[in-house]
């Protein structure tokens, strides 16, 4: 199996459909009855590709959708298949409106109907109508081109949209730590020395630069922004801004008191709320991520903040692209990728639930403490 899998597509994501018979109406509009949100806003599933090999969603790949279920360890697997026969993708179909930079129509002319929508559905298109019939999914022609996008639903678009998962790196103009100053993080380079907090000076072995394009809506690309002195004195010395996966070391007394370890990594996004933490739309001209790697994951200074590095763990991998995991694959070509849970590298520290990082939050302004603080 080609197994393509995209993990926490959610309700508004993916939808039923009945209109094998009649099929879809189209003149300037596609249009689509009969919709039905799957599961409820809790539930997420895969979508699995069991034919096809580009990059980009092409006419003959076929899916399958999966319910995802917890194993027991927080690690979401295939649980039961929801469609019985695999569903055609015909994306070139009605003049090219069957799918778009963010949504697909599935099942056209073969298999089980389904619409995904990257950005949701809107409330008049789930909710079911007085007479019971079901919504109504509408694209305009050429309303499947996206502000900087092509018009074709490519895999890594599909990955972008997992709720669950996130990028773990720095908005570019984000200061880092070396042994001669602060450096901005897009003009680091491999061979260059970032200051640790644990081993000192360290050499970079790998920079990598993501651009998300204007026009994505999904919070989990969406940057944190972190106001100067927001998480105690020079924390951060300037505003910065960073991905909402990408983790920053507490530790805090309370730390102990309230969860039994010297230090945890708190993801931004649970850090969301407190005084001077927000997050902002993605520009018009899009943002820029960029990720540092050493040979182990490192904890370095960003702004007087202490933040992890690129770790490449497997909810990481799910959205970076092809190129970088390509990249990532000659440096490190004995480090499983794809399905690999938590590898090449050993976390830093444990990660936080949300009710944890909240517990934390009152527990560091219990003591009168600052969020993070040096070793």
């Amino acid at each position: 199996m080609n197994s393509f899998s995209s993990q926490g597509i959610s309700l508004l994501h993916i939808a039923t459909s009945v209109f094998s018979n009649p099929p879809p109406t189209y003149t300037n509009t596609l249009t689509v009855n009969g919709i039905n949100p799957l599961g409820t806003t809790t539930d997420r599933f895969f979508l699995v590709r069991t034919v096809g090999n580009d990059a980009q969603v092409q006419n003959g790949d076929q899916f399958d959708i999966y319910t995802a279920v917890d194993n027991g360890s927080g690690t979401l697997v295939l649980g039961t298949k929801i469609n019985g026969s695999s569903t055609f993708a015909t994306p070139n179909a009605y003049s090219n409106t069957a799918a778009g930079d963010s949504y697909i129509v599935l099942g056209m002319y073969n298999g089980p109907n389904y619409i995904m929508s990257l950005t949701g559905f809107s409330s008049e298109n789930t909710e079911a109508e007085e007479d019971g019939g079901s919504g109504t999914f509408v694209v305009e022609q050429g309303g499947d081109l996206a502000d900087g996008g092509d018009g074709e639903l490519d895999l890594t678009e599909i990955q972008a949209s997992d709720p669950d998962a996130g990028v773990i790196c720095f908005v570019a103009g984000t200061p880092i730590l070396t042994p001669t100053g602060s450096i901005n993080v897009e003009s680091l380079a491999p061979g260059d020395l970032v200051i640790t907090r644990d081993n000192g000076p360290v050499c970079v072995r790998w920079v990598g630069r993501q651009h998300i394009r204007a026009g994505i809506t999904s919070q989990h690309l969406m940057p944190v922004r972190l106001a100067a002195g927001c998480l105690g004195p020079n924390r951060p010395s300037q505003r910065i801004e960073v991905s909402p996966a990408h983790r920053l070391l507490f530790d805090d007394p309370c730390c102990q008191t309230i969860l039994g370890c010297d230090a945890v990594l708190i993801p931004a996004r649970q850090l969301v709320g407190q005084s001077g933490i927000s997050t902002r739309p993605i520009g018009r001209d899009g943002i820029v991520y960029v990720h540092i790697m050493f040979d182990q994951h490192e904890i370095i200074w960003s702004a007087g903040l202490p933040s992890e590095s690129f770790r490449p763990a497997a909810h990481s991998q799910r959205i970076l692209d092809h190129n970088i995991l390509s990249e990532l694959d000659e440096l490190f070509p004995n480090a499983p990728h794809g399905d690999a849970l938590l590898q090449p590298f050993p976390a830093y520290r444990p990660t936080t639930r949300s009710h944890e990082a909240i517990a934390l939050m009152r527990g560091r302004q219990g003591n009168g403490g600052s969020a993070h603080r040096a070793a």
